[in-house]
């Protein structure tokens, strides 16, 4: 937040300042949620208060919820995109590298392992309902899921290019918060040099699991020293 790499200290510091972030003790279905209100140009920020990792990591999603809610688009655009939760995913697995420097490597990589096995299991329901019934397609929490999986595969794509090359994934990052809402989904993932071939063939959730991998035996070497 300190460094801004990602845009996001100026909209959290006016945010506080005008008290726009509230912390619930009761918990809900949601970790958090954003609220937006064209008519003021405002966000308003819910977080479930649990004091702990997950806590810091759903503000920083929804941080970038609020950043993508203030660029200029075509608002009903937002609303049939299935784009929407590249960017907070992206950002919630750079918090988690970010809290390795605290010495939470096994933290970090363990709430990266929820995510994959979260988006797995996704797809494993998804194949089950289609398997059963190929119009539930239609269906809204179908449609929602769908677009949870492009989020999640997306996010772990821009991660992996991150880990390979800062300033060209952000440039990237930067293509996407500028063009959506104001492009379809093909040519906005085309201006991120992108295409829908990264949904094949599992390969984005192979590349993520190599990584997690690693990871793993650095944790596990640290231990037997």
């Amino acid at each position: 937040m300190k460094k801004d790499i990602f845009g996001l200290k100026d909209i959290y510091d006016e945010m506080i300042c005008r008290g726009g972030i509230k912390y619930i003790k009761e918990r809900t279905f949601y970790l958090g949620s954003t609220f937006y209100i064209e008519s003021l140009k405002k966000n308003y920020i819910k977080i479930c208060e649990s004091n702990d990792i997950e806590q810091a990591s759903t503000l920083i999603h929804e941080l970038g919820h609020a950043k993508m809610n203030l660029q200029p688009k075509r608002i009903e655009y937002e609303y049939t995109s299935n784009l929407g939760e590249m960017l907070p995913l992206f950002l919630e697995l750079q918090f988690l590298d970010f809290i390795k420097e605290y010495e939470l490597k096994k933290t970090s990589y363990n709430a990266k392992l929820v995510f994959l096995k979260r988006v797995v299991d996704m797809l494993g329901q998804l194949y089950d309902e289609l398997a059963i019934n190929k119009d539930c397609i239609k269906n809204k929490y179908v449609i929602y899921k769908i677009k949870a999986i492009i989020g999640y595969l997306l996010s772990f794509k821009l991660y992996n290019m991150y880990l390979i090359d800062e300033e060209k994934s952000i440039y990237y990052i930067n293509q996407y918060v500028k063009n959506f809402g104001n492009m379809s989904d093909d040519k906005l993932l085309e201006s991120m040099d992108l295409n829908t071939d990264l949904f094949k063939n599992n390969f984005v959730l192979r590349e993520f699991n190599n990584i997690l991998d690693d990871e793993k035996k650095l944790i596990l070497n640290k231990q037997q020293v």
